[in-house]
């Protein structure tokens, strides 16, 4: 198959909706917090002839998670289109590839930055009891920057530097090797901490 414009994967499976519990395998009903169940990425099949992106077929894609609900980019059986555009992540669904040699390229406008650490939102008295259990804090809206875009290099902007992003761009979203990082455009970031 060869791809024009865009990329076409193969998508084995669209949800994360088992679990394994001891020998067992459990269903999940997985419109239950839907977008945390899809799988977001899937196997480069072709990669488009138009555009040099470096991804290769057989590479991981990971997408938006709009791929898999459109049935417009549905292309039959396991594989699906998911639109590319080099100038700008509006219009781009492929949001980066991890190559052979396991290295993460990004693509079109997207970055990815490392969530910071949860912590325990429960205020406690002395003795052990919640007297506040985090409804009112402000989010930080901060994270650690862990790939960048020619854009933000231009603007000196590099991979580890804690940075500000607009509110409700932290997307959360789960990496082929389970590793969760926030997927935003590298417009949403507003400034670099010194």
């Amino acid at each position: 198959m060869k791809a024009l414009n865009h990329f076409i994967v193969r998508i084995d499976k669209k949800y994360k909706n088992t679990i394994k519990v001891g020998d067992k395998e459990l269903y999940l009903e997985s419109k239950f917090n839907e977008h945390q169940h899809r799988i977001p990425y899937g196997e480069i099949v072709a990669a488009p002839t138009k555009h040099y992106t470096g991804a290769v077929e057989g590479d991981i894609l990971f997408f938006h998670h709009h791929v898999i609900m459109n049935s417009s980019l549905h292309l039959g059986e396991d594989l699906y289109l998911v639109m590319y555009s080099p100038d700008t992540s509006v219009a781009c669904h492929a949001i980066a590839y991890r190559d052979g040699g396991g290295d993460i390229n990004m693509l079109g406008g997207w970055i990815f930055l490392e969530p910071p650490e949860k912590s325990d939102d429960y205020e406690y008295s002395d003795s052990g009891i919640i007297v506040d259990i985090g409804f009112n804090r402000k989010p930080d809206n901060k994270a650690k920057l862990m790939s960048t875009t020619p854009e933000l290099e231009r603007q000196g902007v590099k991979v580890g530097d804690v940075v500000c992003y607009s509110k409700n761009s932290d997307y959360e979203m789960e990496l082929d090797d389970g590793k969760k990082v926030y997927r935003m455009r590298d417009e949403d970031l507003m400034y670099v901490e010194a």
